[in-house]
């Protein structure tokens, strides 16, 4: 996440306007505006009272710890994997809280982390899981709000899962809002929640559209063109 997008962010939820911002600081209403569409940067002298005004510390107005590599995912990843397996599963929850934390501004890594504590817990046939539902949904909730289209799409489909499972079905219904209706997942998503809810009749007609546009999308592919029927 960019300095102007950290800076538009934190400034909303203190409810503050561009130009109550500019007045604290002591600069313009148009420079607080370049700030926030990265057409310019705070000047360093700027970053503590700034950060300050928003209540944030400077690594996070400066992204310190946002993004991390496809490595570190990976590493991150293989470590909860090794906390739930070869110790406890509360154990691995607990470090992921803690990931969570250390990186609030990195979506990708929320995502993994939820997906993680989510599947773990499952697989693992852990006792009580439904104690570790709010907090899931908490993180769900917050991904669904994100800025990045992939994140919100992927978060939609995972919490939606979730919500299947827990026979929320008015959660799971909110849910299909953030997928694309040109998505062809969204309508295998939608018969899966009618049979949950078993209506049988609506599941059967989304099935059958579903095998259909997959059939049609196998012709499309298969068949020879002109060109070739002619050789």
């Amino acid at each position: 996440m960019k300095i102007g997008e950290v800076i538009r962010k934190y400034r909303k939820e203190k409810g503050l306007t561009q130009e109550e911002m500019a007045g604290r600081l002591g600069v313009s209403a148009p420079a607080v505006n370049k700030w926030e569409n990265n057409v310019s940067m705070p000047d360093v002298s700027l970053l503590a009272p700034i950060a300050r005004l928003l209540e944030i510390t400077t690594d996070t107005l400066l992204s310190y710890k946002d993004e991390l590599t496809d490595i570190e995912m990976n590493q991150k990843a293989e470590e909860f994997a090794r906390l739930a397996m070869e110790e406890h599963f509360d154990s691995a929850w607990d470090w992921a809280q803690k990931q969570v934390q250390e990186y609030p501004n990195s979506e990708k890594l929320i995502m993994l982390m939820v997906q993680m504590m989510d599947g773990y817990r499952m697989i693992l046939g852990i006792k009580d899981a439904e104690k570790y539902t709010p907090r899931l949904y908490e993180l769900y909730e917050r991904l669904l709000h994100s800025d990045n289209l992939e994140i919100r799409q992927e978060a939609a489909v995972s919490f939606f899962h979730n919500c299947l499972r827990d026979n929320n079905f008015e959660k799971a219904e909110e849910c299909l809002s953030c997928v694309p209706k040109r998505s062809f997942n969204l309508k295998l998503l939608q018969a899966k929640l009618c049979n949950a809810k078993k209506e049988s009749e609506e599941a059967k007609r989304l099935y059958e559209e579903v095998l259909y546009a997959g059939y049609m999308d196998c012709l499309l592919y298969t068949s020879p063109s002109p060109r070739d029927r002619q050789k």
